[in-house]
């Protein structure tokens, strides 16, 4: 059983310090995006298919739980149209991806996001 990569995210409290360093190894950001209500905002390097999150704790809540005071890769979120489906396969193979959420983003019509 495949599950493709969706994205990668790496978890920052220091959002600017993080898109300049990344920005100066040469990588494309997005502009900030914002995840109202989660304390959260985000810039995105495009892969293909695949993408790579620079995720910022903005706000003390939930998400601030995922970070001391580093930068680091937390890990992967996996694409799939049946999250539940797919997480009950993981666990009959013997694995976990811990628990699972829904999560849509936009995407403007010229398939932009």
């Amino acid at each position: 059983m495949a599950f493709p990569i969706d994205h990668l995210f790496t978890v920052t409290t220091d959002r600017e310090v993080a898109r300049a360093a990344l920005a100066g190894m040469g990588f494309e950001l997005t502009e900030r995006g914002e995840h109202p209500g989660r304390g959260t905002s985000n810039h995105l390097m495009f892969f293909g298919r695949c993408y790579w999150e620079l995720l910022a704790i903005d706000e003390p809540g939930p998400a601030s739980a995922l970070l001391g005071k580093a930068t680091t890769l937390m890990g992967c979120a996996l694409r799939t149209d049946d999250a539940a489906r797919d997480a009950a396969a993981a666990a009959r193979l013997g694995a976990s991806a811990g628990a699972t959420e829904a999560v849509t983003r936009p995407v403007r019509v010229d398939g932009q996001w």
